[in-house]
């Protein structure tokens, strides 16, 4: 699966180094450790 990464940042915080499809993007966590337009194009990704 995909890796979660950031472009400026490398891996995010504490769902470093786990597959995108195994991550919730409504996970608070998760959205505070991203910005919006990553965000976006990770539900792009995700479809």
């Amino acid at each position: 699966g995909l890796l979660l990464v950031a472009e400026a940042g490398g891996a995010i915080g504490p769902f470093a180094g786990q597959p995108v499809e195994r991550v919730s993007l409504d996970h608070p966590a998760f959205i505070a450790a991203c910005t919006p337009t990553l965000l976006e194009k990770l539900r792009s990704l995700m479809g």
